[in-house]
């Protein structure tokens, strides 16, 4: 698939249209006794090999465990050519290696490799010496040279372990059991890392587990002729094993990581390389997976850390620097298929009793939603929901991408549509299928904003269905470390993704100065909290017993069903989240009595609407959790309402509006839209709009007659102003182009414009008392 023009996969033919190759690179235990196999599996040898221990750890040296590499590979094509007979493969390269040195001391060097694939190559080469050779018993330094053949002295043959010897056993210098964790600690120059491991059947605990930390730190499968005194002061150590429980603890030198160039900081990557890079792969590990890790005080120090989270948006909410709540937040939905101006009215209808609205993490720059038509339509919202609720609004746009110019020049585009506004958008980036990079990418270009963790993938590795990775515990205290604001923690068994009531500790090891792992007792040294995104599943009514188990309510909700599905629409959806919170305050200050936290809840949605419509939208939830809820709050109504009856597009709510977003307040003014022709702006027909796709059986005839013309649009404000007294001419963006401002459209004492299907106010009045020839602009007449 990499090579080929076309090639099959599992399921689909691939063609390539001509696109250059990518090159294999074998690595991985290769030298030259395996690669004659490998190329006559592949059938080629266009290839790149990197074989540490195949060339350093030749008893030779480097020089000659390169070549017997090439020799693998002539060796192999002289075979293919039949130079040597009809023979087998195995008796192919032993015949070879007669006359080859170098391949000679690849099988003395190799000979576990080379009894597995080689039977009877001892007889066959004339050797004679003893069934195991150390490897890398050449002192390329010095050049001394090694093992016995005929006519040479042989040491006496050893017995080989059943067990112990399948692998090289390097716990004499990769364990040290002796060391004490209180002391490793205490000096902080070792990274901690607990590991729940198991070695395959037949191998020995430790010498897997000394395995597992040379592969993770200095070392490889065979000793080296490079090694010295120094490389041996860096290795891993295994300092703590549990073989009945699958425990291993590994501490690293803090030198062995890697520092920047440019400014001498940590980075996280090369932590990930050697704690879960080749020990993932390794042929003696069934598996491997990190479920704490330790940063000591002086290395901690040299990462980035956040700067900015929850406190930055309380601030801007205009709430307390501490214990400043909830921030009720939502996610557009559908994620995928909405084009700019839907999803700018989408913002702005849940803006209306909302805070925080984020980009759904596959929403960014689509062909039919692109940045520059998307964004500018959701600062338009903003400012509108602003002025009309009198409350600051936050957005997180999304700019992750595989370049980071790209996420450059998304953030930097972003910042300039919102211009004033600018501290209130965040910026959201895909940290696990981007990786720890793009989030320093954005750390560092955009620092003063809001930077959300959004965690898509990370199932993959952190599911307790899997065995190998690290868990989701691990995953997120990482993310505070390279300077998250936030990032998605799951609901803790409280919403619809996989967890644990247990899983609060993430929060705590997230937002606490100092806090308990599974393993390690992590100290902050002052770094700034990670603020926990809780999602998935979440409504009104689940998150009292999530504040309950957590403690408090200073996290960022994103709930995307539990504020559009409400029956009664996004706005009193936000709404009913909010009310959760206080709901849950109330019960806790005691102010239903002393009744459970479900009757306390019951009784708060007695006098609030919102949260009683989410008792009537998430009915499912409301019977699990709150037993008798329906006679408690008195509702005889069918046994399960379907959520989102609202329509929120239609309803008065969302009624006609000029140059921005003035929607009608009153719930029964009737109003004329523009796709009443048929059909909404992008071609879809009205009989197939919304939700009635979801229900083939009651969608209805196409409305649209060919050829029919638009209705005439009648609108509140014809009369020639705005509600709030300006003047139509001077109403948008027409203030931003004087020279294109007509003359006032109002005339003193003009009539209202006849309603299109009368009043529901015919009787002679609205509903306040005022006489119909006297409302609105009438009052001013002379």
């Amino acid at each position: 698939m990499l090579q080929d023009d076309e090639a099959d996969g599992p399921y689909y033919h691939q063609e390539w249209e001509g696109m250059k190759q990518t090159t294999p690179i074998i690595s991985g235990g290769m030298n030259a006794l395996r690669l004659p196999a490998f190329f006559e599996n592949l059938g080629h040898s266009n290839v790149i090999l990197t074989a540490g221990g195949g060339s350093f750890g030749h008893k030779d040296g480097p020089k000659p465990g390169a070549i017997s590499c090439r020799q693998g590979e002539e060796s192999w094509k002289e075979w293919k050519a039949g130079k040597f007979g009809d023979v087998s493969l195995s008796d192919g390269i032993i015949e070879f290696a007669k006359t080859h040195e170098e391949l000679k001391g690849a099988f003395l060097t190799f000979q576990k490799d080379a009894d597995q694939i080689y039977p009877g190559w001892k007889e066959k080469l004339g050797y004679t010496g003893e069934s195991s050779v150390q490897a890398a018993t050449f002192d390329w330094a010095k050049k001394a040279a090694a093992a016995a053949f005929v006519g040479s002295s042989v040491a006496p043959a050893q017995k080989e372990s059943s067990v112990t010897c399948r692998a090289l056993d390097q716990s004499s210098r990769y364990a040290d059991l002796s060391l004490d964790e209180e002391e490793l600690i205490k000096n902080g120059k070792h990274l901690l890392v607990a590991y729940i491991m198991k070695p395959k059947a037949g191998y020995d605990y430790l010498a897997t587990a000394a395995h597992f930390a040379a592969e993770s730190s200095t070392g490889t499968n065979v000793n080296v002729c490079t090694t010295d005194d120094f490389t041996k002061s860096v290795d891993a150590l295994v300092y703590y094993i549990d073989p009945d429980n699958e425990e291993m603890k590994i501490a690293y030198p803090t030198l062995l990581f890697d520092r920047n160039i440019t400014d001498g900081r940590a980075m996280m990557c090369s932590v990930l390389t050697l704690s879960i890079g080749n020990n993932q792969g390794m042929g003696d590990v069934e598996y491997g997976k990190i479920y704490d890790i330790y940063f000591p005080p002086a290395y901690l120090r040299l990462f980035d850390g956040p700067n900015c989270n929850v406190v930055d948006m309380w601030r801007i909410l205009n709430r307390g620097m501490s214990n400043g709540g909830l921030i009720v937040g939502t996610i557009i939905k559908p994620k995928l298929g909405l084009q700019p101006k839907p999803f700018g009215e989408a913002c702005y209808a849940f803006w209306q009793g909302g805070d925080f609205i984020k980009n759904d993490e596959p929403q960014g720059n689509q062909v039919f939603c692109q940045m520059n038509e998307c964004i500018p339509e959701v600062v338009k919202a903003m400012r509108a929901a602003i002025k009309e609720t009198g409350s600051s609004k936050l957005f997180s746009a999304n700019i992750t991408a595989d370049d980071p110019n790209e996420m450059i020049a998304r953030g930097k585009y972003v910042l300039s549509q919102f211009g004033p506004l600018g501290e209130n958008c965040a910026f959201l980036v895909d940290g696990y299928v981007a990786g720890g990079t793009a989030i320093t990418v954005a750390r560092r270009n955009f620092p003063s904003q809001f930077l959300h963790y959004h965690r898509a993938g990370h199932g993959a590795i952190t599911s307790p269905q899997t065995q190998r990775g690290y868990t989701a515990f691990v995953h997120t205290k990482i993310s505070r470390v390279i300077g998250a604001s936030g990032i998605h923690t799951g609901t803790m068994s409280f919403g619809k993704m996989e967890g644990d009531a247990s899983d609060k500790n993430i929060a705590f090891m997230l937002q606490d100065d100092e806090a308990d792992g599974p393993y390690y007792h992590q100290e902050w040294e002052g770094m700034k909290q990670t603020t926990p995104i809780i999602s998935g599943g979440m409504n009104a009514l689940r998150l009292p017993a999530f504040f309950e188990n957590l403690g408090h309510s200073n996290v960022i909700l994103t709930a995307g069903g539990g504020s559009f599905g409400h029956k009664d629409g996004p706005k009193p959806g936000a709404i009913s989240c909010r009310q959760g919170e206080e709901s849950w305050k109330e019960w806790k200050a005691g102010k239903f009595g002393d009744v459970s936290l479900s009757d306390g809840i019951i009784e708060f949605a007695k006098t609030h609407e919102e949260l009683k419509g989410a008792f009537l939208t998430f009915q499912k939830d409301a019977d699990q959790i709150y037993p008798g809820w329906k006679e408690k709050l008195g509702y005889t109504g069918e046994s399960s309402v379907q959520a989102a009856t609202f329509d929120w597009a239609k309803k008065a709510a969302a009624a006609p509006y000029i140059g921005g977003w003035v929607y009608a307040k009153t719930p029964n003014v009737e109003g004329v839209y523009w796709n009443e022709v048929g059909y909404c702006p992008d071609g879809t027909a009205m009989n197939l709009a919304g939700n009635e796709t979801n229900h083939p059986e009651k969608i209805k005839k196409d409305m649209h007659t060919p050829g029919s013309t638009l209705p005439k649009s009648f609108y509140m404000n014809a009369v020639g102003y705005l509600p709030d007294g300006t003047p139509l001419n001077r109403a948008g963006n027409e203030v931003n182009h004087p020279e294109k401002i007509g003359p006032d459209p109002h005339k003193n004492g003009s009539p209202l414009p006849p309603p299109l299907k009368g009043y529901v106010n015919d009787i002679g009045y609205t509903p306040d008392g005022t006489p119909m020839d006297k409302a609105g602009n009438l009052s001013v007449k002379k």
